[in-house]
């Protein structure tokens, strides 16, 4: 298992100056932002590809295709969602949903390859119940199970869904298909302008259930990743507050220790 943290200009400096135990960067695929990640450590790619939405037709495959060769990213990821179009409460929402996802994965197989496809869901919020069906792990599991893709688990991102949905996240988490694992990402939530929100430190929950994980992958009951990564951090407005050098000092080191077992 390799750890990544996401590229933040605090990463930089502190990469820069001190030897911290981070094995990669991720990154966004924006250009300049790779090759000033790559002069620091290996960098791989987060892509934001939606399946369900009507994206992936749109997307340009030639630069998504040349950035993976150019780093060290082995699979590209797409994000599971539905529209406002679907309506959470009728019967025929998740088998309309399900064909749609069939539909634009088999288009971006058709471009990038069957074997590179890893699976993400987003959190679950409020504002948008169309989402709900699209959270589901037992259709989620469905789909990468019968599709033959990988699974990315977003912790943060579950325990979102868990909390707004009033589920368990540890029985949400194990009914999906573990043995596809391939990524796994952790940060910390906390209340953001009045809903859950990720991309923060971690809390007592996020360490609880990050331990949790490790323990599942150290013991064998889950395939170990290729990539824990750490998503904390980031450039421009949205993620540029939240890149404190205090906290990336702090993290790394436990999250390094937990994932090599170093502690």
């Amino acid at each position: 298992m390799k750890f990544a943290v996401n590229y933040s200009i605090n990463l930089q400096r502190l990469l820069q100056k001190d030897h911290l135990p981070v094995d990669m960067i991720k990154c966004p695929d924006w250009e300049g932002m790779i090759f000033q990640a790559a002069s620091l450590r290996p960098v791989y790619i987060h892509y934001d590809i939606l399946i369900g939405s009507g994206m992936v037709y749109k997307l340009d495959f030639e630069k998504i295709l040349t950035l993976k060769s150019l780093t060290s990213t082995t699979h590209i990821n797409c994000h599971l969602v539905t529209t406002r179009a679907h309506n959470p409460d009728a019967q025929n929402t998740s088998a309309k949903m399900m064909q749609t996802w069939q539909e634009e994965l088999a288009f971006l197989i058709s471009k990038v390859g069957h074997e590179t496809i890893a699976v993400e869901s987003f959190p679950y919020m409020p504002y948008h119940p169309f989402m709900k069906a699209a959270v589901n792990p037992d259709l989620i599991a469905d789909f990468i199970t019968n599709t033959r893709t990988s699974l990315l688990l977003d912790l943060a991102h579950i325990r979102i869904t868990a909390l707004n949905l009033g589920l368990d996240e540890k029985d949400y988490i194990q009914k999906l298909p573990l043995d596809k694992l391939v990524e796994l990402h952790i940060t910390g939530i906390k209340p953001y302008q009045g809903y859950l929100t990720d991309h923060f430190e971690l809390q007592p929950g996020d360490w609880d259930l990050f331990e949790w994980a490790m323990h599942q992958i150290h013991a064998g009951f889950w395939q170990a990743p290729e990539f824990v990564a750490f998503e904390y951090g980031g450039v421009g407005n949205t993620f540029a507050w939240r890149s404190d050098c205090a906290v990336l000092e702090n993290h790394i080191p436990r999250l390094a220790g937990l994932i090599h077992k170093l502690n």
